[in-house]
């Protein structure tokens, strides 16, 4: 369980950041169970049905902005979006080989196809 002290005086202004239908606002936090200080950043979304949509992303970097933190989340999910693809759709997790070399070639195998069939995709539309 994670709690956050939000009374221990470590909190600042809110930067707002408005971009279409999306606000975005930082705040600096203290974690009392890690015993360090976060920084916050918060995001509200309004999407096209009218239902607001939330996300918190935390960093232990406190002198990012929050849409240097927001970038971050974002290449990380792409990140793991690429390797889930791989796993589900090129085989990169059925390889049965034990020596690193071949290892290596299944894995760079596998995310070649994928960028090859991602490009197919997208030059086809």
């Amino acid at each position: 369980l994670i709690r956050l002290d939000l009374h221990s005086g470590h909190l600042r202004d809110s930067n707002l950041l408005f971009i279409v239908f999306r606000q975005l606002c930082s705040r600096s936090l203290y974690h009392t169970s890690i015993q360090q200080r976060l920084t916050l950043a918060c995001i509200f979304e309004v999407q096209a049905n009218g239902k607001i949509k939330n996300a918190l992303l935390f960093s232990t970097d406190i002198h990012l902005p929050p849409e240097q933190i927001l970038e971050y989340y974002q290449a990380r999910f792409q990140i793991e979006f690429i390797f889930g693809d791989a796993k589900q759709f090129t085989g990169s997790s059925d390889c049965q080989a034990r020596h690193l070399p071949r290892l290596d070639f299944h894995f760079n195998a596998s995310l070649i196809a994928l960028n090859l069939a991602k490009h197919q995709l997208s030059s086809c539309h």
